[in-house]
């Protein structure tokens, strides 16, 4: 992927998230402003923010439109990025923001609860 204008991502970050973000892979695709489509997969998601793996291009504050089918579209901005990823900031408001984090909520529930180990 290649990801022009690209800032380093590292763990400062981190500490400036305004929610907290949970590790999902979600399967998806994602469209970058010159129309070009590319399948990609989450790493980690919060009702804010998606870090996003990738095999497309896309420029720090590009605009990208991403489809998830367990969370159906979510548009924002490129707001960090490295080889074959990036970290996408979630344009909405704030009603859809909390149905979003409502829904992270269920899927990492699920997630945890598939990989527990049996008793």
């Amino acid at each position: 992927m290649r990801l022009k204008g690209s800032v380093r991502m590292s763990q400062e970050h981190d500490e400036r998230r305004r929610m907290r973000r949970v590790p999902l892979a979600l399967h998806g695709h994602y469209r970058v402003e010159s129309g070009a489509d590319y399948a990609c997969e989450t790493e980690n998601v919060s009702a804010t923010g998606i870090l996003i793996r990738g095999s497309g291009e896309g420029d720090v504050g590009e605009w990208v439109i991403a489809y998830f089918g367990e969370i159906g579209r979510v548009e924002g901005v490129i707001v960090r990025s490295a080889e074959n990823r990036f970290a996408l900031e979630i344009a909405a408001t704030p009603s859809v923001a909390r149905k979003l984090a409502s829904r992270l909520e269920r899927l990492s529930q699920v997630e945890l609860n598939e990989t527990a180990p049996c008793p």
